[in-house]
């Protein structure tokens, strides 16, 4: 049962890909790349504020994906939808995740302890955006991609090179 289970799911999707009229930038590639980055980074024993990387650039990709779908019905709605996406996917990530490391900042008896996955998803954010960012920037003054998937290499290189100081620096 399983397997005939399987098999229709898999013939589902497989016809489905075929229905699409078009891709749109920022699709579920980008997202697809960046959660199995995340997957694979908890399977290997990455610290969380790496997974936390991965996970706020997959939910700022989903917000844009998903932005780019709708039309636009009021003035910042993209902006909002990526808000939105990212506090739906950080939140119950970094409430069951309870890691937290010392920062020493605040006053003399106040320390800050932020949330490793809520640090790692701002600055993945951050780095999705600058990377999405030269992307555009490229495009621009040549009016072409340099490579193929410029796009998705340009977002998963950059993220893998700030990963690698969090990994070495946290």
């Amino acid at each position: 049962m399983k397997k005939l289970f399987f098999n229709l799911f898999f013939v589902f999707f497989f016809l489905l890909a075929f229905l699409i009229p078009k891709a749109y930038a920022h699709c579920p590639l980008c997202s697809g790349a960046v959660a199995a980055a995340a997957i694979s980074a908890k399977y290997y024993g990455f610290d969380p504020s790496v997974i936390g990387l991965f996970i706020g650039a997959f939910a700022v990709s989903t917000g844009l994906w998903f932005n780019s779908k709708l039309k636009n019905y009021f003035r910042f709605q993209k902006e909002l939808i990526v808000l939105l996406s990212f506090l739906v996917t950080v939140v119950p990530v970094s409430l069951k995740v309870g890691d937290v490391f010392y920062v020493p900042l605040g006053f003399i008896s106040r320390t800050l302890w932020p949330n490793k996955i809520v640090f790692g998803s701002f600055i993945g954010a951050l780095t999705f955006f600058l990377a999405s960012w030269l992307n555009k920037r490229i495009k621009l003054k040549l009016n072409r991609n340099i490579i193929p998937f410029q796009g998705i290499l340009l977002n998963v290189f950059a993220l893998i090179i700030v990963a690698a100081l969090f990994y070495f620096i946290v």
